[in-house]
């Protein structure tokens, strides 16, 4: 691997960060009660400064995006929609509430850059035993 691939890996990362911290403060801790937003803020704080490349991190936003995903499934409804122009008379909806699984993207991307970083301390190591 090089010094540019490891770059861009690096790079995509934070942009990704930086997209799911807007997506936390925008969406979905707007639409959490006020007693269950510290986690998500955290979280968007941390993506904010880049404190996103440990093992930690990447625990944490696996937790939160179990935590939210289960929040999305609760709040999916499926509809019907009358239609006489319908085949069937109408068709199903799906109505979901309005928050973002961006933080999945970032889990990826900072996976990937420390997958990265690891081949590099590793291929390191091994060229010096």
């Amino acid at each position: 691997m090089n010094k540019d691939l490891f770059a861009g890996l690096v790079a995509a990362a934070l942009a990704d960060a930086q997209i799911a911290a807007f997506g936390l403060r925008e969406t979905v801790i707007p639409a959490w009660p006020p007693v269950k937003r510290a986690f998500p803020a955290d979280l968007a704080r941390r993506q904010e400064r880049a404190e996103i490349f440990d093992e930690e991190f990447i625990d944490e936003l696996g937790a939160f995006i179990e935590l939210l995903a289960a929040r999305i499934s609760e709040g999916t409804h499926v509809g019907w929609e009358a239609d006489e122009g319908h085949v069937r008379g109408g068709y199903e909806v799906i109505h979901l509430e309005e928050e973002t699984p961006a933080p999945h993207a970032v889990r990826e991307a900072v996976t990937g850059a420390l997958s990265a970083t690891n081949a590099i301390r590793l291929a390191g190591e091994l060229l010096d035993s």
